[in-house]
């Protein structure tokens, strides 16, 4: 038996500050609080939301910036 995948219909807008470049995306929570947060360019990460779903929201898209611009030596 598969997992039925529960399909996010509203999206709202995020966008946080990283050393001085905006980085913009959104994020949905779905009925069991499970989350996609998708990044402005590309990435996309699931985790599990809750009550602070916004604010995860905004961890998870400084992690996938990290991701997509990693640290030059």
């Amino acid at each position: 038996m598969t997992k039925q995948q529960n399909v996010a219909t509203d999206w709202t807008d995020i966008a946080v500050t990283i050393d001085g470049i905006e980085v913009t995306g959104s994020f949905s929570v779905d009925g069991t609080d499970w989350m996609t947060v998708r990044m402005t360019g590309g990435g996309s990460k699931s985790a599990n939301g809750g009550p602070a779903a916004g604010s995860v929201a905004r961890l998870i898209l400084c992690e996938l910036y990290a991701e997509a611009n990693p640290a030059k030596k």
